[in-house]
């Protein structure tokens, strides 16, 4: 189990999926009906929702939501994320946090959730008063990098109303980010029996319930697994993919010039 203090979490506007039936008079109406989706999608879907980590963390009660209510403002979330990281992990567990952006509801231009995407990113970064870990890379054309907050890496991905094409990016509810620890994913890394198993696993998923080819930053294979922040936030077609990560971050810039 993840040992937490719930009434502590909920002061920071986390809910665990589990308790949401119990405090709903301290939920906004916004984030219970986004919950409600979000859960019908990755319990019901057909074909199945392909993110395994998802579908695990809801399996095990571990899955956590938040709303954000304007992306220009994530100091509440940077709260929030610092007490998510902060859970302690046992009996190897692997919670995961969804993010709703209330702001951009009404919205209906991709470009704009992605642009939000970033900012919401860069302000994380930009609040976060610990060191950023030795062992991750800060420049984000490092094949090693990751994004981190509170001195962990972490791994984020967005999703949008506004998709059309990459069905698994999809948000009900305007823009939404999935965000975990790095290690969560370690059970995918390298080049045991098992991880090979799970990852052809998750890409076959992805491959039927979107209808179309991966994108080309997820790699031509299988075996090409890489943490590339162009995962974080994935073209609808491959051909709108940007050339340059919109983060800047500290002490990154000189590294990436040489």
């Amino acid at each position: 189990m993840l040992v937490n203090d719930s009434d502590a979490l909920h002061d920071q506007g986390l809910f665990r999926h589990s308790t949401f039936s119990n405090a709903l008079e301290r939920i906004p109406d916004y984030l219970v009906s986004a919950h409600s989706r979000l859960i019908r999608t990755v319990q019901d879907a057909v074909p199945r929702f392909p993110c395994f980590f998802a579908r695990t963390a809801l399996k095990t009660d571990d899955f956590f939501f938040f709303l954000l209510d304007d992306y220009r403002s994530a100091e509440p979330l940077g709260a929030a994320l610092m007490s998510f990281l902060a859970l302690k992990k046992t009996d190897g567990r692997r919670p995961v946090l969804a993010v709703f952006e209330r702001s951009l509801a009404n919205v209906f231009d991709l470009r704009m959730h992605e642009a939000a995407f970033w900012v919401i990113l860069q302000q994380l970064h930009d609040i976060d008063a610990m060191p950023w870990p030795s062992s991750v890379p800060t420049a984000p054309s490092d094949p090693k990098w990751s994004f981190c907050f509170a001195g962990t890496p972490v791994f984020v991905n967005g999703h949008s109303s506004n998709y059309t094409n990459r069905r698994s990016r999809y948000s009900a509810d305007g823009l939404m980010l999935i965000i975990q620890r790095l290690d969560n994913l370690d059970e995918i890394v390298g080049g045991s029996t098992r991880a090979s198993e799970v990852r052809s696993r998750i890409r076959g998923d992805l491959v039927v319930y979107d209808g179309m080819p991966p994108a080309a930053a997820l790699g031509a294979k299988p075996a090409d697994l890489t943490w590339d922040w162009r995962q974080y936030w994935l073209p609808d077609l491959d051909s709108d993919t940007g050339a340059a990560c919109p983060l800047r971050i500290r002490g990154a810039q000189e590294i990436e010039r040489n």
